[in-house]
């Protein structure tokens, strides 16, 4: 008899060997399936921890632009006045004791807000509304020139040029509109209207020279930098910050800090200055 050549499947499944092997054919196709299990519970979890990377990503990147957008530049005088130009080419003489504060980077978004504690005298641009809050209330206006003193819980606004709204905080006395030559008094909450007879000039101590302006839109940051550098004579370190960087505003020749000024705080860059030398670094 040729045993290599019997085939065994015509023979039936009762020997001790041949249920031995279908045991252990059973076992390793238990095994085979759980392997697999196990396999695809790992690409499962894999796929769960990039997704979940991922949205932390996407959440960072989101708390990021928020803060960066939500930035807030604040300005105080101590003993002497300052003057503020504002990245719309407007300017603010602060009195002295005085403190401003506005958000440059929603400034073309939510429209051209400052806020004010102390007393200041406004040169509005024309453009979108222009709103000077207060804990008295609050004054719009479009394009003009005024001044508001906030102390105390009282205010008053006297408007030299142009039309402004005042709306105190207090609800219930409603707005009121005053031209060239008016003023009103907010005092617990009530309005007084009257007259004024004519423009006092900005706080001494306060830089009142505007030279000429450069206008931009959308201009590269770098372009700007480099027009800084010629007007100026400066150089300017750090310029790799500015790739990719727009700018939209004004330029002022004639006053190399208050260009620095408000150029760099409103694209959100932080700038030191030594031995003619701007030095750029990230906020």
């Amino acid at each position: 008899m040729d045993v290599e050549n019997i085939d065994i499947s015509r023979f039936p499944l009762k020997h001790e060997v041949f249920t031995r092997k279908r045991e252990l054919g059973e076992e390793l196709a238990r095994q085979r399936a759980a392997m697999r299990h196990a396999e695809a519970a790992a690409r499962q979890r894999r796929r769960s921890i990039a997704a979940w990377a991922c949205s932390i990503a996407a959440a960072a990147a989101t708390i990021f632009a928020a803060i960066f957008m939500l930035k807030t530049v604040n300005i105080y005088t101590g003993d002497t006045g300052r003057q503020v130009a504002l990245p719309c080419g407007s300017t603010i003489d602060l009195e002295a004791y005085s403190h401003i504060s506005y958000k440059p980077h929603l400034w073309n978004i939510t429209g051209r807000n400052v806020a004010l504690d102390g007393t200041a005298y406004f040169a509005v641009k024309k453009g979108n509304s222009f709103t000077v809050e207060t804990e008295c209330g609050n004054v719009s206006v479009l394009g003009t020139k005024f001044k508001v003193s906030e102390h105390n819980d009282n205010m008053s606004v006297e408007c030299f040029e142009g039309r402004i709204e005042v709306e105190p905080a207090d609800a219930e006395t409603g707005k009121v509109q005053i031209s060239a030559g008016e003023a009103v008094r907010v005092e617990k909450g009530k309005i007084k209207k009257s007259t004024i007879t004519e423009e006092p000039a900005p706080d001494d101590t306060a830089d009142k020279a505007i030279p000429e302006v450069i206008n931009y839109k959308n201009e590269p940051l770098l372009n700007v930098v480099a027009e800084m550098e010629l007007y100026f004579g400066v150089e300017v370190t750090g310029k790799d910050i500015c790739d990719n960087v727009t700018y939209s505003g004004v330029f002022y020749p004639g006053n190399r800090d208050l260009t620095l000024e408000v150029v760099f705080l409103s694209c959100g860059i932080e700038y030191a200055v030594e031995n003619n030398v701007v030095t750029l670094q990230k906020q």
